[in-house]
């Protein structure tokens, strides 16, 4: 009577479990359709060139904090706004100017690592969305492939939910099989 009873909560828990993983799933939908674009007030960019190489490789993934123009120092790794190509570009700085053909204020001259010249026009401040926090190498391919398979993502993080409460369920069976295989061999006189 005991082990029903533990069965019962058993069957509970995994109820439960269920419940709780079909209402992630469209969460986790969401997650992988729109990607990690703002993590902790960082911004997640995937390099498509080889300019950078070798500090960076296609297919990388950085992850940039933002700043302000002020803090950016020459050497810097920044990326920034090309709003003539409706991109973003991630550069060295080489040279920071405080005035260009007359006029006051903050650029900065980028160049790629692997680029023969420095890059033009200069960037200007308002440009700029911050500066690397931290080359994630290759992860670029893995986010591009659980972008293109939401439905997969949430089967896999439904899985990993109900393993531990299915492996528990079924541990607890086969202990009461053998606690019954085992009651039924020892004799009642023993």
């Amino acid at each position: 009577m005991k082990s029903m009873g533990r069965m019962k909560r058993v069957c509970l828990l995994t109820l439960a479990c269920l419940l709780i993983a079909a209402s992630l799933i469209p969460s986790v939908e969401a997650w992988t359709l729109v990607g990690s674009q703002a993590v902790f007030d960082c911004r997640v960019f995937e390099i498509h060139s080889g300019s950078m190489q070798p500090a960076f490789s296609v297919g990388d993934e950085i992850i940039v904090k933002p700043c302000k123009p002020e803090q950016v120092q020459k050497g810097d790794i920044i990326t920034y706004d090309d709003f003539f190509f409706d991109t973003y570009i991630t550069h060295r700085v080489t040279k920071i100017l405080t005035e260009l053909d007359g006029e006051q204020g903050l650029w900065f001259v980028t160049k790629g690592d692997s680029n023969p010249y420095e890059d033009f026009p200069p960037v200007r401040a308002n440009q700029l969305v911050g500066k690397l926090a931290l080359r994630l190498p290759g992860a670029g391919v893995v986010l591009a492939w659980i972008d293109g398979r939401p439905f997969i993502i949430a089967q896999l993080a439904i899985l990993l939910l109900l393993s531990w409460p299915l492996a528990t369920m079924l541990l607890f069976w086969l202990a009461l099989r053998k606690r019954k295989r085992i009651g039924q061999a020892i004799p009642e006189s023993l």
